[in-house]
């Protein structure tokens, strides 16, 4: 269910923002994140973008976001 409801968040908040969207996000080792990031596709599951902290692609679940919001400008 959170799954379903963060990945609903998640696209629509990049339907609104040229694709940009800023999350927090746990890793698979449980290490907090905070990014932006400019998706470029997703599936059921995860999806995938432009990681702005990183500055390369990165694959995010859906099922570690803690948050997703509004970027910054």
């Amino acid at each position: 269910m959170k799954e379903r409801v963060m990945k609903n968040v998640v696209l629509r908040i990049a339907q609104h923002n040229k694709g940009r969207v800023k999350i927090e996000y746990l890793n698979g080792k449980g290490e907090y994140s905070r990014r932006t990031v400019q998706i470029t596709g997703h599936n059921d599951s995860q999806f995938w973008g432009y990681c702005e902290w990183r500055q390369d692609e990165r694959v995010f679940r859906f099922d570690r976001l803690i948050f997703a919001g509004k970027p910054k400008n």
